[in-house]
């Protein structure tokens, strides 16, 4: 005989209890809850993923470019193989760009690129940096009507082109560095009429060029680098009548000449090796 007490339903959890439909809406959860964590299980991995691709790529980058970002100016380094184009590619990149000048790496023109720096109107600052210039070539950089500023670094050219680049009538700023010419060649600047600015790195080159320089009498900055100079030639070379800023590294002049120099020339704006001197009236 069946209690009443029997017929009563313990309360149960669904999965507890005879009910099918309870049962299905359980498992229909437990397939719900998988499929969600399968989902941000995916997304997990995808981040991992692609986050080691970009280790990987920036390893890889950072190795082909040194590891980093150098404090150097990048003006004074060559670019790296890949960025270097020859003249025609640099003119129509300045054109491109409504630039009025051009940087060129180990240059050694051909006479078509001759001819075609020649038709060039618009070119103001050429720098070039390694390589080589002739005569011919010294013959077209004089004749460029527009063609402002020259630098030169480490490239090999001889009295010859000095002096038909000193033909030029519109050139007023020369940086030399790296090349060897004679006093004479040197002398010969004196020659273009608007040079007033001039910097010249020769090693060893001695005080015999020092009467040279003095004959460029417009000039208003000089740099001279490794020319050795001594007392003497510092008080020939302040002595240009338009003579505003003097720089010179790695010279002979010892400090009764810095003395010198400071009390009889205050006005000239000064730096030796790239600093001012203690003695300096306007070291800043």
């Amino acid at each position: 005989m069946v209690s009443a007490t029997d017929n009563e339903s313990t309360p149960r959890v669904d999965g507890e209890t005879g009910d099918p439909t309870a049962v299905t809406t359980l498992k229909q959860r437990l397939a719900m809850l998988v499929r969600r964590m399968r989902k941000r299980h995916l997304v997990i991995v995808g981040s991992v993923a692609v986050l080691l691709i970009l280790l990987v790529v920036w390893a890889v980058v950072s190795l082909m470019t040194g590891g980093g970002v150098a404090a150097i100016d990048p003006a004074t380094l060559p670019p790296p193989q890949s960025t270097r184009v020859t003249l025609h590619a640099a003119l129509a990149e300045m054109v491109q760009a409504g630039d009025d000048k051009i940087r060129l790496f180990d240059f050694s023109p051909t006479s078509d690129e001759l001819e075609t720096l020649a038709c060039v109107e618009r070119l103001k600052v050429l720098r070039i940096d390694s390589g080589s210039l002739s005569p011919e070539a010294g013959e077209v950089l004089a004749s460029m009507p527009h063609l402002e500023q020259l630098h030169f670094r480490d490239v090999s050219m001889d009295d010859a082109t000095l002096d038909a680049i000193a033909k030029s009538q519109s050139i007023w700023l020369l940086n030399i560095s790296g090349g060897k010419f004679s006093p004479e060649a040197i002398r010969r600047l004196a020659d273009m009429p608007r040079l007033h600015q001039l910097r010249l790195a020769m090693d060893n080159a001695g005080n015999r060029y020092t009467q040279s320089i003095a004959r460029i009498k417009k000039l208003r900055a000089l740099h001279l680098i490794g020319f050795g100079i001594n007392n003497q030639s510092l008080k020939l070379l302040v002595d240009l009548p338009n003579l505003e800023s003097l720089y010179i590294d790695d010279s002979n002049i010892n400090d009764e000449g810095w003395k010198w120099l400071f009390e009889n020339k205050p006005h000239l704006h000064v730096h030796i090796d790239q600093k001012h001197h203690d003695r300096d009236p306007q070291k800043h």
